[in-house]
C-alpha cells in the first residue's frame, strides 16, 4: 500500500512540474564594441595625468562585465606595445591613468574570448576602440 502511494505521487509530481529534459546547448556569437575618452583633450605637458574611460558593450553581459581590456601603445612601422591591463566593472566600464612623457598613440582592445560551459558556447568577438593621440606640447 505505501508503495502505491509513492508511486502515485511520484506520478502526479511530475504530470504537474512536467518531465525533467536536457538543457539544450547553445553557441552564441557575439561583436562587442569599446568606447574611449581622455581626459584632458588636446596638447598636454611632459608628466601631465591621462585618464582613459571607456565602456564595452554587447547584448550579453558574458562579453562585458569583469573581462580583460588592454591600453596598447600603436608605434608605426614596428607594431603594439601592451602598456596596462584592466577588468570591466560589472555594466562593461573601465578606466587606464598614465602619466605621459612623450607623443604617442594609444587605443584600448578588448581581446575576445571564448567560454564553454556544459555545451553552452559564448564567443565574444575581439574589438578596439578608434586611436587615441597623445600629443605633448613644445
Amino acid at each position: 500500500m505505501a508503495r502505491r502511494f509513492a508511486v502515485t505521487v511520484t506520478a502526479v509530481s511530475f504530470l504537474m512540474a512536467g518531465f525533467p529534459g536536457e538543457v539544450s546547448a547553445h553557441d552564441v556569437s557575439l561583436t562587442p564594441n569599446v568606447s574611449r575618452t581622455k581626459v584632458p583633450k588636446g596638447a598636454l605637458e611632459r608628466g601631465d595625468l591621462v585618464v582613459v574611460v571607456g565602456r564595452v558593450k554587447t547584448t550579453d553581459s558574458t562579453c562585458f562585465a569583469g573581462v580583460t581590456v588592454e591600453l596598447v601603445r600603436t608605434i608605426q612601422n614596428v607594431g603594439e606595445r601592451v602598456l596596462e591591463t584592466t577588468s570591466t566593472n560589472g555594466q562593461g566600464k573601465y578606466w587606464f591613468k598614465r602619466r605621459v612623457r612623450k607623443d604617442q598613440r594609444w587605443l584600448v582592445r578588448f581581446p575576445g574570448f571564448q567560454s564553454i560551459v556544459t555545451g553552452h558556447s559564448h564567443t565574444c568577438g575581439a574589438d578596439s576602440s578608434k586611436g587615441i593621440r597623445i600629443r605633448i606640447s613644445s
